[in-house]
């Protein structure tokens, strides 16, 4: 079997990763030594493509972030939001409520409340075990809508990684443009 050529791989997509506006810490050669942790086998069974995709889990994005949305909380998942924005957006106060039938259960719905931008919100979020209910996006992004704000939550990637960011909502078409393999959406 013959052995993957992560050099090359990643010279070729870090530049057009670097067209979408992302912004990372992570030189070629951090990518190319991260890459190196995979099992040369598994990293032989991938295309190109999927090498490609790999690779947004070696970088380090100041305007990103990663998720699986499994496990991950609602006080987490605001921060991260507030940090990749800069502070446009800004969330306190946030309280997830989940009553002890409900969490011994593992399902029903829980009570969301925070203040975003000033403004109270309360959300009532279905509760699945420790599943993020992903339509708090779509409801984030109507808020943001509402007040005026250029940017939307963005989620973008494939099968295997899935990352979160704050860009205008053309960004969706750079990233299908460039890597026609992720998805990307504003919920």
């Amino acid at each position: 079997m013959q052995k993957t050529d992560l050099e090359n791989i990643v010279k070729k997509y870090y530049p057009q990763i670097k067209k979408l506006g992302l912004n990372f810490k992570s030189d070629e050669t951090k990518v190319v030594d991260h890459l190196k942790k995979y099992p040369q086998q598994m990293l032989n069974d991938l295309d190109e493509d999927e090498m490609a995709s790999i690779m947004l889990n070696a970088m380090d994005f100041s305007n990103a972030f990663y998720t699986d949305f499994e496990g991950i909380e609602y006080e987490i998942f605001f921060d991260s939001l507030q940090k990749i924005s800069k502070e446009e957006i800004k969330f306190k106060n946030v309280i997830n409520e989940v009553s002890k039938e409900t969490y011994e259960k593992g399902i029903g719905t829980s009570k969301l409340k925070f203040d975003f931008n000033g403004d109270k919100y309360d959300y009532t979020a279905t509760f699945y075990y420790d599943w993020f209910d992903v339509k708090i996006i779509s409801f984030l992004n109507k808020i943001i809508e509402e007040k005026g704000l250029d940017k939307r939550i963005i989620i973008f990637g494939d099968m295997n990684v899935s990352y979160i960011t704050y860009q205008t909502p053309d960004f969706c078409q750079k990233i299908k443009e460039i890597f026609p393999m992720l998805e990307a959406d504003v919920l």
